[in-house]
Order: structure tokens, then C-alpha cells, then sequence
């Protein structure tokens, strides 16, 4: 399964720009790029908050 930046933005409660910024400073998972749009996998998002839980 892949989410896009609005299902993580109601999911994890932070917004787009946030998201984005721990993108670039490699604190959250890098989406995959299908054309262009950003997805990230379920996997690498689920395992973010396991970490971030832990």
C-alpha cells in the first residue's frame, strides 16, 4: 500500500510542510516518485512510528 501526502497529513497530524522538511533533513522515509507524484510505502511509514514510539 502507498499513502500520499494528504492520507500521512491526516494519519500523523502534521502538515505537508513538516513532512516535507524531515524529508529533506532524513528524519522521515523518502517518498517514491510515480511520475509526478510522491508516495511513500506503508512499510517505511509504519516503521517511522514505530521508532518515534519507541
Amino acid at each position: 500500500m502507498l499513502y500520499s501526502i494528504g492520507d500521512l497529513v491526516l494519519q500523523l497530524r502534521i502538515s505537508r510542510s513538516q513532512i516535507y522538511q524531515m524529508v529533506s533533513l532524513g528524519e522521515f522515509p523518502k517518498p517514491k516518485k510515480l511520475g509526478r507524484l510522491s508516495r511513500w510505502k506503508r512499510e517505511d511509514v509504519e516503521e517511522f512510528v514505530r521508532s518515534k514510539l519507541a
